[in-house]
């Protein structure tokens, strides 16, 4: 079987945010922060003109209550040798009423209509800095962007969780233990995590080390695949369920993957990944990284996925 035969050109992407028209929201004067090292939702939307650097305006909603200037500060983008799909890295800030925020993304764009002309991103934000109120917020989630340039206008929703550690209890050393398997491990740290595939025998199977040590079976919960405009590159864009060997605990990962062919029957991977949900002794876990793989024809495939997890106290 021939490596795309089973794959369909490029499909929408999840949880597509719609611009709604409507002007931006004015600023508010009021401006709460999470209070506590404990991750609360947020959800923040801009929308601004198209033109790469031309401010827009947000609202933030959740674990921060706060409006303001959405800035572009920093952009770089990849669309060879096809511009209807490609990645994205950029550095945006927020200026609210009580400090800034600095978060840099990770996405994957793509062209979602011709007629009229709109894009999509979708990837993955990370709080880098702050000033103010928010000098000491964290946070980290999906970012969802829709380009419309009929329109004139672009639309951004940002969800996640964020928090703001106050005092040396916010670094404290957390502790689980679960079949001997799960140690002791401190708030954050270095992971690294095999993923296996064995397509022939439709098997998932997983181990971790480093901040976590634990195994267990993984499952696919969905998958989309966009063409680079040449056979012999893709991007795959793959939420993963992990579920520990002993069933007391999951996680979810979310991988953005770029596979470029190496040989008849070999294709080489490299991408990025981030936690979306976690469950039982893993709950509130969080985490992003890079990932390298290898897919074998159509029997194996082995991500290695490294970077930081963060577990709460």
């Amino acid at each position: 079987m021939s490596r795309f035969s089973f794959r369909p050109q490029v499909e929408s992407l999840d949880d597509r945010v719609l611009p709604s028209g409507n002007p931006a929201s004015p600023i508010s004067d009021v401006a709460l922060v999470a209070p506590s090292s404990i991750p609360q939702p947020v959800t923040i939307t801009a929308t601004k003109g198209v033109g790469d650097f031309t401010p827009g305006a947000f609202r933030a909603s959740g674990g921060i209550t706060d409006s303001g200037v959405y800035q572009l500060i920093d952009s770089q983008a990849a669309a060879l040798p096809s511009p209807v799909v490609g990645t994205a890295h950029f550095t945006v800030s927020l200026t609210g009423t009580r400090g800034a925020i600095t978060m840099k993304s990770q996405t994957v764009f793509k062209v979602v209509s011709f007629d009229p002309l709109v894009f999509g991103e979708d990837g993955h934000w990370l709080i880098v800095d702050g000033t103010g109120d928010y000098g000491k917020l964290k946070g980290e989630g999906e970012f969802h962007k829709l380009i419309d340039v009929s329109l004139g206008q672009i639309t951004i929703t940002l969800t996640g969780k964020v928090h703001s550690p106050k005092g040396p209890a916010a670094d404290a050393v957390a502790s689980a233990v679960h079949a001997g398997s799960l140690q002791a491990q401190s708030k954050s740290g270095e992971a690294t995590l095999t993923l296996t595939v064995d397509l022939e025998a439709e098997l998932r199977t997983w181990i971790a080390m480093g901040a976590i040590e634990d195994s267990g079976a993984a499952s696919t919960v969905w998958i989309q695949f966009g063409a680079f405009g040449s056979p012999t590159k893709s991007v795959l864009l793959i939420r993963t369920l992990f579920t520990n060997a002993d069933g007391t605990g999951t996680f979810t990962i979310r991988r953005t993957i770029i596979s470029t062919a190496d040989g008849p029957d070999l294709f080489v991977r490299e991408g990025t990944w981030h936690v979306v949900d976690a469950t039982g002794i893993y709950a509130g876990l969080r985490g992003h990284g890079n990932l390298t793989g290898a897919e074998s024809g159509d029997t194996l495939v082995v991500d290695t996925l490294t970077g930081v997890l963060r577990l709460p106290t």
